[in-house]
């Protein structure tokens, strides 16, 4: 069984089956705005609304890249939002109903499922989170 973020049709998705790295550059800019409006106001409901969601969507968008994605430019965006939301503390916020479905099933086989799930939640929340032995040595600093 694969993760369930990318599994086809789990929840009615919006994007595209594969969507385009221009997608995913749109949606990562919402989410790093929703995260910076967390930081600067924590209090505030409505940045952590638009985390959930976004959250949500740049996961969805990063299991239709192809594995050679790994390399290109919007991987390196991909995993600053990562650390950005480790930062910020989003990601020791206790992960929604929603969050926990898409998690679900097997620890990943693919590094696009990985970090699909890397930006729903920390490892620590994830029961089927892989060793770090089996996680690709280039996503240990981020997995960690």
């Amino acid at each position: 069984m694969l993760l369930s973020t990318c599994a086809p049709n789990v929840l009615k998705l919006s994007a595209p089956a594969y969507p385009s790295e221009l997608n995913l550059d749109v949606s990562l800019d919402e989410l790093a705005g929703a995260i910076t409006a967390h930081v600067n106001d924590p209090a505030a409901t409505e940045p952590r609304a638009r985390i959930v969601r976004w959250r949500r969507e740049v996961a969805r968008e990063i299991c239709g890249l192809s594995k050679q994605a790994a390399q290109e430019p919007v991987m390196a965006r991909v995993l600053d939002v990562v650390r950005q939301l480790a930062e910020s503390g989003v990601q020791d916020f206790p992960i929604y109903a929603e969050e926990r479905a898409m998690l679900a099933g097997n620890p990943p086989r693919r590094w696009p499922q990985l970090v699909s799930a890397m930006v729903l939640t920390a490892a620590w929340q994830w029961r089927a989170a892989p060793m770090l032995e089996e996680v690709p040595v280039w996503l240990w600093g981020d997995y960690t």
